[in-house]
C-alpha cells in the first residue's frame, strides 16, 4: 500500500493501475470539465447531455440532503468535487475510489475547498471494509456495468445500499425489450426488469425510490415519437432531434436507455 499527497488531498494505492485508460466508471475521463465545454468539444452528443444532466442533478440532491460524509465511487477524473466546491455546496468527508490511477492523480490535483481522499481499488471486489450505514450519501454513476460478469455488478449494488446511510444515486444503462445495445465500454446491460428486481430487494432499507431517464437511443426515439401529440412531432422536425432525445428521456424512464436511480428514506 502507498500514500501519495497533494495539499490536503491523498490517494492511498491498494491496486496499482497506472496503465488503465479505459472508462472505469463516473462520467468517465472523456466528460471531464463537460460543463465548461457543453456544446462543443470532441465528446458526441450523448455524452454531453448525460454529463450536464448528470452533474445538475448530482449538484442539486446532495444541496438537498446536506450530507456530511460522501463516497464517490468510480470517481475517475472526479470533476464532481470541483461542481461541488464551485457551487458552494461542502462536504466534510469526501472520498473517491477508481481502478485508474492516472486518473486518481489527476483528480489529487483538483484542489479546491473540499479535501479529496482517494483510493485505487477493485470496485468489483465490493466494500468489504465499510461499515453499515457509515457514509451519509454514496454515488456510482455508470459504474455497475463495468466489471467482469454482471454478478460482480450486482453485488457492488447491494455493497453501495448497505454502506448508505441517508441516500445512494446509481446510473447505468438498462436494456429494453430483450435488444442489447453494448457499448465499447459496456461489458454488460442490466434489463429493465432486472433493475426493477435489484430495486425491490433494497425497499426495505430505502422505501423512497426513484428513475429518471438521462438518454434514449436514436432507434428507440424514433419509434417513440410516433405516439407522442402533433407539436411534439412537428418540434422533431424543425429543432435538433439530439436535445430533443434527452429531454424526451428524463420525463419517460421506462423507455430510456440510461437510467439514474435514486434511494432514501421517508
Amino acid at each position: 500500500m502507498k500514500i501519495e499527497r497533494y495539499g490536503r488531498n491523498t490517494l492511498t494505492i491498494i491496486e496499482d493501475k497506472e496503465g488503465l485508460n479505459r472508462v472505469t466508471g463516473s462520467l468517465g475521463a472523456d466528460d471531464a470539465d463537460s460543463l465548461t465545454r457543453f456544446g462543443r468539444g470532441r465528446m458526441f452528443y450523448a455524452q454531453q447531455w448525460t454529463s450536464a444532466y448528470t452533474y445538475n442533478f448530482l449538484l442539486s440532491k446532495v444541496s438537498e440532503i446536506h450530507p456530511r460524509s460522501l463516497l464517490h465511487l468510480g470517481c475517475g477524473t472526479d470533476n464532481l468535487r470541483r461542481v461541488l466546491e464551485t457551487n458552494y455546496v461542502m462536504v466534510d468527508s469526501y472520498t473517491g475510489m477508481d481502478l485508474s490511477l492516472n486518473n486518481l492523480r489527476e483528480a489529487l490535483h483538483v484542489t479546491n475547498g473540499i479535501k479529496g481522499n482517494y483510493q485505487c481499488r477493485d470496485l468489483s471486489l465490493g466494500l468489504q471494509d465499510m461499515e453499515d450505514d457509515s457514509v451519509d450519501v454514496v454515488i456510482a454513476i455508470e459504474l455497475i456495468e463495468h466489471f467482469s460478469d454482471k454478478e460482480r455488478g450486482k453485488f457492488l449494488f447491494q455493497e453501495i445500499i448497505r454502506v448508505a446511510k441517508k441516500a445512494a444515486i446509481i446510473a447505468t444503462p438498462q436494456v429494453l425489450n430483450g435488444e442489447m445495445r453494448y457499448s465499447d465500454f459496456h461489458l454488460y446491460e442490466f434489463t429493465r426488469d432486472e433493475l426493477l428486481e435489484m430495486s425491490a430487494k433494497v425497499r426495505g432499507k430505502f422505501a423512497i425510490q426513484r428513475q429518471y431517464g438521462i438518454n434514449i437511443g436514436t432507434k428507440e426515439y424514433e419509434k417513440a415519437i410516433k405516439t407522442e401529440p402533433d407539436w411534439l412531432r412537428h418540434a422533431n422536425e424543425y429543432l435538433t432531434p439530439k436535445l430533443l432525445r434527452g429531454v424526451y428521456a428524463a420525463g419517460h424512464p421506462e423507455q430510456a436507455n440510461d437510467v439514474l436511480m435514486t434511494f432514501e428514506h421517508e
